[in-house]
């Protein structure tokens, strides 16, 4: 069963984790008499299986729920201080909230100037991250604590508030005019024409509700709009529409150079929903090209942000080549596997050696492929990643095996498999796997596959399903592969 705990508890990282048994042990020692301990493990292990009843028992016998409840609660509170405590200091933004919070228990307390000193802190942090709404909040409080003070001139921080209001004001019209822009974009019907139709949109939506005939050329603006565009082009999937706008709007942004060392960030992530979008209308070599451009721009400014795009690099270029050459696909993913960076991030390399795996599939050294697979199957990560995925890759494991023949392999796991995966099966969503499964174990019981009508009636069912990204492996190519 799952509760906000549980949701809460589970969303922790290792460092998150190891963070809070530091953070609780400050307060107490003996950690093995602690109940919230107790509790706080029991979710960890049990994950997903969770079950209040049971802890219930276990910490408290047969007695009343209500001491529970407020170790739960109790518990709650204590993971979010942790968590609070571990990142009061991580962002600007985090430091800005932080530094307002101290000025407000000072304010409490009426020692103004430490009050004051804490609201300079968060200044200087909220103009860091251009926090405009939080320094609107920042100016009041000073405004303020100038009326119980002789100390504090409000004259200058009156007027800071009026500037900072007027960039406020422009940010809050930006906003508007995109919420319009994002609804106009969703309801047309002849998004086909890509950046043409958006353009005529967007300048539309700018003369009915904005009187500043500059806006459309503010380069704040324009960053925001291509962020809220291209999001919304990439969530319903129109990637014609997508690749159309990007590469015109690319070729705008360099040309009047809005990027900088500020908006590299955008700059790799435009290029990545670049390749990407290429990638879906079936332009391969067009999008390798925009991957090495890519990756020429990860360099850039001392290559702060290569490691972050470098797992998109290797996706594109995978991608791609699976589609022109499987065996330099194969060969970049030997050389991502490699590359210490990827290493770093166990689920990079997960998704390396899981690609290695459909590549040895797909030019049938299932050996290769399946060494490769125990790997993948055995690492402790593969229990945190979502259980559908799991059941696909498990699915594609019993596929190799099929292959080697390993038929004593299949049946036993199978029924582990159906058991374990009992409720991702009963989604109707995931008939093909259902259906594969069904496959698998009959197709290891007799001789001649395309002569069993169990097995063609289930072919054929696969055959006429739609194809789907999702299932990893093409379920249609290997039943066709197999003679039916």
């Amino acid at each position: 069963m799952e509760s906000n705990l549980n949701r809460l508890v589970l969303s922790l990282s290792k460092d998150e984790v190891r963070h809070f048994k530091l953070y609780i042990q400050k307060y107490d020692t003996s950690l093995n008499e602690r109940k919230d301990l107790s509790l706080f493990d029991y979710v960890r292990k049990q994950g997903d299986k969770y079950e209040e009843d049971e802890i219930v028992k276990e910490l408290y016998g047969k007695g009343d729920k209500n001491s529970f409840y407020r170790l739960r609660n109790r518990l709650i509170a204590e993971i979010n201080k942790s968590l609070l405590s571990q990142y009061y200091d991580e962002t600007n933004l985090n430091g800005v909230l932080f530094h307002i919070l101290l000025s407000r228990i000072f304010q409490e307390k009426r020692d103004f100037v430490m009050a004051h000193y804490f609201l300079r802190r968060a200044e200087k942090k909220a103009i860091s991250a251009s926090a405009h709404d939080l320094l609107d909040l920042i100016y009041a409080d000073m405004i303020k604590i100038s009326n119980e003070t002789l100390e504090i001139n409000p004259e200058d921080i009156i007027q800071q508030r009026k500037e900072n209001r007027t960039i406020l004001h422009n940010l809050q019209e930006f906003e508007d005019i995109l919420a319009v822009l994002i609804y106009r974009i969703r309801v047309s019907q002849n998004m086909s024409k890509g950046n043409v139709e958006i353009m005529r949109l967007l300048n539309n939506t700018i003369k009915e509700f904005s009187g500043n005939k500059e806006l459309a050329r503010n380069k704040v603006f324009r960053l925001k709009t291509y962020q809220a565009v291209s999001r919304i082009l990439l969530q319903e999937q129109n990637f014609k529409a997508l690749e159309k706008y990007l590469v015109n709007t690319y070729k705008e942004f360099v040309q009047d150079h809005l990027f900088d060392k500020n908006s590299h960030d955008t700059k790799l992530g435009m290029l990545t929903y670049l390749v990407n979008a290429l990638f879906k209308n079936k332009k391969y070599k067009e999008s390798i090209a925009y991957a090495d451009m890519l990756r020429d721009a990860m360099q850039e400014f001392g290559g702060v942000l290569h490691e972050k795009y470098l797992i998109y690099y290797y996706n594109a270029m995978v991608y791609n080549y699976t589609n022109i050459n499987k065996y330099k696909a194969i060969e970049i993913l030997l050389e991502a596997q490699q590359d210490p960076l990827i290493g770093k991030n166990k689920f990079n390399l997960t998704f390396v050696n899981l690609q290695l795996v459909l590549q040895y599939f797909d030019i049938k050294e299932y050996k290769k492929a399946n060494k490769l697979m125990v790997r993948v199957r055995i690492e402790e990560n593969f229990r945190m990643l979502d259980q559908i995925f799991q059941l696909k890759i498990l699915i594609i494991e019993l596929m190799i095996r099929f292959e080697l023949e390993d038929f004593d392999f299949i049946e036993s796991q199978i029924p582990k498999v159906r058991k374990e995966y009992t409720d991702q099966l009963k989604d109707g969503a995931l008939e093909r796997q259902k259906l594969m499964l069904d496959f698998l174990r009959r197709a290891i019981q007799v001789d001649r596959l395309n002569r069993d009508k169990q097995l063609l009636a289930l072919a054929q069912v696969l055959l006429e399903e739609s194809e789907s990204d999702s299932d990893l492996i093409n379920y249609k190519e290997w039943m066709v592969s197999k003679g039916f």
